[in-house]
């Protein structure tokens, strides 16, 4: 399934936006093995906050994915591979590069055990944001 690339690419940030360091503090204070949940109403700026902290220097290797509401398992599964897959500067011997061989495509039923497999060796850890 073919995923546009604007799916997985970065938001810009507007000229004109209220930088939040604490909350970026608080994002980077967030460690490989935890589940991050940003929570607010529409326009509070949660897009512009992710898009802030991943353009912060140091962070580890990055997949984004802009999630739709008319997004179906298959859709989805297949913008997490192509995501995970192309991340910038993912090492050469990565496991997440094999990973939609691997699975045996994106619509196999067992891609969610690869896809933990593949993320558990991967060092460094890699962050995945939806």
């Amino acid at each position: 399934m073919r995923i546009p690339l604007s799916k997985l690419a970065v938001p810009e940030i507007p000229t004109a936006f209220a930088p939040r360091p604490h909350l970026l503090d608080l994002l980077d204070g967030a460690t490989s093995d935890q589940l991050v949940v940003v929570i607010a109403p529409p326009g509070y700026g949660k897009t512009v906050l992710l898009a802030d902290w991943l353009r912060r220097p140091g962070g580890p290797p990055t997949a984004w994915i802009t999630v739709d509401a008319n997004d179906d398992a298959p859709r989805f599964r297949s913008a997490l591979l192509t995501a995970l897959t192309t991340i910038p500067g993912l090492p050469t011997g990565s496991p997440l590069l094999d990973l939609g061989r691997e699975a045996g495509g994106p619509t196999a039923p067992d891609v969610v055990d690869h896809l933990a497999a593949a993320l558990d060796g991967m060092r460094p850890a890699v962050r995945l944001v939806l």
